[in-house]
């Protein structure tokens, strides 16, 4: 198996030929990055249970900042805001003791501004958090909000070594969440992928969404209400399963049976943003349609894990969207989150 392999950052200037038309100028909030030091980290744990085989990290072995804006250029892309994919900077107690998480997640944090500065415009940061260790993940707010003006947070679904336990819900994170409403912060929310088989991609997603309201009675008789109001989440690939899981989806302490429209939960969920990584098909972005706002729908790629031309010429031929509502998807939306990339 060939290990990854990340090239250095390039001298700061702009790789852009001209200034973007009508057809580019987008916001890409789901491209990923590969810092070197994470990289020899992911590389030392392949194997085992969390990080699995690492087979889909070969997508990192010709990873540039370069060869992003090469990519970017060719789909009209005018910033990227990148993060730390699956398995992020925590592999299991096991594997990572809480000092080397959390210098690995400042190296990740350090590496990804430094990017940002040496090529301005191009690139913004989605932080990385070394959760599950919350004291060190309350300093690592500080820094990268604080010093490093990062954009906001990249975190997983969920932090265990079990599939599917301590999702981003679970009390023990309650302390990181408080801070990062307490900021309105962004978070954007990733798949953690398993290392099992039978994956179903998204599932983690939905679940992870779910467990950051307030089912009724819990606080919230009247209906389902967000636990922390003031973070702005993203959720990548569409929610993952929720577009066609709404009719079925509920908080564990919630009664089964009373439509999505009717307890609160659909009013909840559009106030949630979600991108269209790997969903720029006409059944998932017509379901995603239906259930949201147009205003809360972001444009995706999931570079380098896909082309970033042909995710955006997906969203364009899906059929869904008219010319009006591509140009916010593609960029006028990501702005109302993220004003300093209007220039």
């Amino acid at each position: 198996m060939a290990a990854l392999t990340a090239g250095g950052l390039l001298p700061g200037r702009s790789l852009r030929a001209q200034a973007p038309d009508a057809n580019q100028g987008r916001i890409d909030v789901h491209s990923h990055y590969a810092p070197p030091a994470w990289v020899s980290a992911v590389n030392a744990k392949r194997g085992n249970e969390v990080v699995g085989n690492a087979e889909f990290l070969n997508a990192f072995k010709d990873w540039t900042p370069a060869r992003s804006i090469e990519q970017m250029d060719q789909a009209g892309i005018a910033t990227s805001i990148v993060s730390i994919t699956t398995p992020g900077v925590w592999f299991g107690n096991a594997d990572s003791p809480v000092d080397a998480t959390r210098q690995l997640a400042r190296q990740c944090n350090d590496y990804g501004a430094k990017m940002a500065a040496d090529f301005p415009g191009h690139f913004g940061l989605f932080a990385v958090l070394p959760l599950p260790d919350v004291e060190e993940s309350l300093r690592e707010i500080e820094h990268a909000l604080d010093t490093l003006r990062a954009d906001g947070f990249g975190l997983l679904s969920h932090y265990s070594e079990i599939y599917g336990e301590k999702l981003l819900g679970d009390p023990m994170f309650a302390p990181v969440f408080e801070e990062l409403n307490r900021r309105n912060a962004i978070v954007y929310v990733h798949r953690k992928i398993s290392a099992g088989p039978y994956e179903i991609f998204g599932w983690d997603v939905h679940r992870a969404l779910l467990s950051l309201l307030k089912p009724p009675g819990a606080g919230a008789e009247r209906g389902y209400s967000a636990r922390f109001p003031d973070i702005r989440f993203i959720f990548c690939d569409a929610g993952g399963t929720l577009p066609f899981l709404i009719g079925r989806s509920t908080a564990p302490t919630k009664a089964a049976g009373i439509p999505a429209s009717e307890n609160g939960l659909l009013s909840e969920l559009r106030k949630f943003h979600y991108g269209t990584g790997r969903s720029n098909n006409t059944e998932t972005m017509t379901a995603l349609k239906q259930i949201v706002p147009l205003s809360q729908i972001l444009f995706e790629t999931d570079y380098p894990y896909a082309r970033v031309a042909d995710e955006a010429k997906g969203l364009q031929e899906c059929g869904v969207f008219d010319t009006n509502e591509l140009r916010a998807v593609y960029r006028g939306n990501a702005l109302a989150l993220l004003p300093r990339y209007r220039s």
